[in-house]
């Protein structure tokens, strides 16, 4: 279990850092930097560029985990309704 939440953070990262690798080049071209307002521009970019890939990650991890939750609790509803069944046929 802890090799593949290691596997998956290593993942993440890795796309993490080639989407704002991309983010920096794309605004690096699009801006420029030939003066220092246009450096520190395409550094603001950049670094909300960041914020928006990991954010991005973490919503749909989160995602994942609700659509985890709300099946496993369906299969607990199921065994409980099967239990109670059960309960009912020997009352």
């Amino acid at each position: 279990m802890e090799n593949s939440k290691a596997i998956r953070r290593w993942q993440t990262a890795a796309t993490v850092a080639a989407f704002t690798a991309l983010g920096l080049i794309i605004f690096n071209y699009w801006i420029g930097t030939e003066t220092v307002l246009k450096c520190v521009m395409v550094l603001i970019c950049s670094v909300m560029f960041s914020v928006g890939v990991v954010w991005w990650y973490w919503a749909l991890n989160q995602i994942a985990l609700f659509a985890k939750y709300i099946n496993n609790l369906k299969v607990i509803i199921q065994d409980l309704k099967k239990d109670l069944k059960d309960l009912k046929k020997d009352i």
